[in-house]
């Protein structure tokens, strides 16, 4: 289990990173995320902004989620889905004033 663990730690690290270079979701935003999992994950699930995906992508993924229109996969394990991995993916130019709410909402919550 800490293998796994740390594998996770690490890819998220890893996607985080990706997303800040690219200007798009920060590191922090990540962070807070991962710490309320399962409340954005049902935030990214009743918001357009995000595609999410849970266990694996389709195989069809590129016409759902063009590159184009859409950044991601950034991955996430969801408590609540028994730890199971889920594939975001956010709409460029969308996402912004959704990952604001998102903070403010998360910001407010205990650790």
């Amino acid at each position: 289990m800490k293998k796994f663990a740390a594998l996770f730690a690490l890819m998220t690290c890893v996607y985080s990173y990706r997303s800040f270079i690219k200007g798009g979701l920060t590191p922090s935003f990540w962070k807070l995320v991962q710490r309320h999992a399962d409340v954005a994950y049902d935030f990214f699930r009743n918001d357009s902004a995000w595609q999410v995906f849970i266990g694996e992508t389709p195989h069809n993924i590129d016409e759902m989620v063009p590159s184009s229109l859409w950044m991601g996969p950034y991955m996430l394990a969801v408590p609540k889905l028994r730890g199971k991995q889920v594939f975001i993916y956010c709409r460029k130019g969308r996402y912004e004033r959704s990952q604001t709410e998102l903070n403010l909402a998360l910001s407010g919550l205990t650790s």
